[in-house]
């Protein structure tokens, strides 16, 4: 299994991440974020839900759990993340008691 490390920001506007994936990868990659706040500090994901949430760009929307150890979240590619080519928009979703934030990324798919 392969595993991608990427850090991700809370604020707004921030440039999101981009993280690379194969057409109709299932399984095969381990996708670790550390969370960092506006003014650059870890985020303590502790005791909170972290949920993958988006939308492929042929209208096909996904989701996907995360583990949470501190300020990372992890979580593995699923086909429906994966099953068409190009730059589908993401993001965590972090829950606790309410929604407490977002951050936004770009899963990009490469082509078969």
């Amino acid at each position: 299994m392969v595993t991608q490390e990427y850090t991700i920001c809370t604020i707004r506007n921030a440039i999101p991440p981009k993280v690379k994936m194969s057409q109709n990868d299932v399984d095969s990659r381990t996708i670790i974020f550390t969370v960092k706040d506006g003014e650059g500090e870890n985020v303590d994901l502790t005791g909170k839900t972290v949920t993958v949430k988006g939308t492929r760009i042929d209208g096909v929307t996904f989701t996907a759990a995360c583990t949470v150890d501190g300020a990372t979240a992890t979580f593995t590619e699923n086909l429906d993340m994966t099953g068409a080519p190009g730059d589908h928009t993401a993001e965590l979703s972090i829950t606790g008691e309410g929604r407490l934030g977002t951050a936004n990324f770009i899963i990009a798919v490469e082509a078969m």
